[in-house]
Parts: C-alpha cells; sequence; structure tokens
C-alpha cells in the first residue's frame, strides 16, 4: 500500500522537473526491493543502506513537490481538507531522523566503502 501511495504521489504527471530522473531511479530500486522482501529474502547491509537512502531522497522529492504546490495554491487560500493534510504528515515524516539525506547517504557510503558504522547507525 506504501508502495502504492509513492507511486500515485510522485507519478510523472505531478512531478516534472530536475528531479524527475532521480525519483524515477528511487522508485525504481524501491519497487525491486519491495518485491525482494515480499518474497521473503533477506537485505544485505549495502540494501538496507541503499532503500534507506532512497527512501530519503523520494522524501526530499515529495518534500519540495508539496512546497511547490502549497506555494502555488497560496497558503490562505487552501481550504482545510486533504491537500493540507498531506502537507502537514509530508513535513512531519521528513522531520524523522531516518528520512533525511545526509546521514543516510554517509551510512550508505560508509557501507560501500567498507568503513565502521557508528555504534547507534540504524540501517
Amino acid at each position: 500500500m506504501a508502495l502504492y501511495a509513492c507511486e500515485v504521489l510522485f507519478s510523472p504527471r505531478i512531478v516534472d522537473g530536475p528531479n524527475t530522473f532521480e525519483h524515477k531511479r528511487s522508485m525504481g530500486r524501491l519497487r525491486r526491493e519491495f518485491t525482494y522482501a515480499e518474497a521473503g529474502n533477506q537485505f544485505t547491509q549495502e540494501q538496507r543502506a541503499r532503500y534507506r537512502t532512497d527512501g530519503a531522497v523520494i522524501c526530499d522529492i515529495a518534500l519540495a513537490a508539496s512546497d511547490d504546490l502549497v506555494r502555488n495554491l497560496g497558503g490562505s487560500l487552501m481550504p482545510v481538507g486533504p491537500v493540507e493534510r498531506y502537507f502537514r504528515n509530508l513535513h512531519a515524516m521528513a522531520s524523522h531522523f531516518p528520512m533525511q539525506v545526509n546521514p543516510s547517504a554517509e551510512l550508505f557510503g560508509r557501507v560501500l566503502l567498507g568503513l565502521p558504522l557508528p555504534a547507534n547507525a540504524r540501517i
């Protein structure tokens, strides 16, 4: 269900700008990883780190798209309803540490380079 929601929210009809290529690449990897997980397979540390980074990148793209949408609608003209709720939910989701691109990308880089992960790393 969550994967379907991401695909609908970030369909090319909605997101069409400089981040479209990165969005398509990340969504393609997430789709493959989701299928892999549904089959009951175990992820390697590298796969988990990439999955987390892809999720954070998609979160950033969603946040930028929602900010653009609300800016173009005009905050005071936006009716109370689903758009406002999605906007608030995306901002709440983006504030969670696992959805931050820089820390996720750093962990992914450490895994790729074989460097030790911090003791508190969650991947």
